[in-house]
């Protein structure tokens, strides 16, 4: 797994789940921001959202965990500015590959800076 999941929010502030067959949906405010959960337990799939302030503006995280194993996740730091910080992760176990991007925008929407590191173990390219 991938080093976002180490770095996991403790969203058990104020808890609220709901259950649709095995699998359930958990949302949770934190911080005066909230996330949502949805798992499934007998693939271990999820998906979830974060939002939540900090010091700078407001953080948003999105995670996915594919029932094939392919991690995907995005954090977005919209600064008060307007400006916002993007990093994106791709991994797939199954064709060993990863891709990190860090894209780095001004607050007219502008791009001011596109950062890509890849690695495909099968072909050899990447990092």
């Amino acid at each position: 797994m991938s080093q976002a999941h180490t770095n996991r929010v403790d969203m058990s502030a104020v808890s609220n789940k709901a259950t649709h067959g095995s699998a359930s949906i958990d949302s949770s405010n934190y911080g005066g921001g909230g996330s949502e959960m949805f798992n499934c337990p007998e693939s271990v799939a999820y998906t979830e959202h974060i939002d939540y302030p900090t010091s700078t503006g407001v953080r948003h995280h999105e995670e996915q965990l594919s029932s094939t194993g392919t991690y995907q996740s995005k954090d977005v730091d919209k600064r008060n500015d307007g400006s916002e910080h993007i990093h994106r992760v791709y991994d797939n176990p199954n064709t060993d590959t990863r891709v990190e991007r860090d894209i780095e925008r001004r607050g007219d929407g502008s791009i001011t800076h596109v950062h890509k590191m890849y690695r495909n173990a099968t072909t050899g390219d990447g990092l």
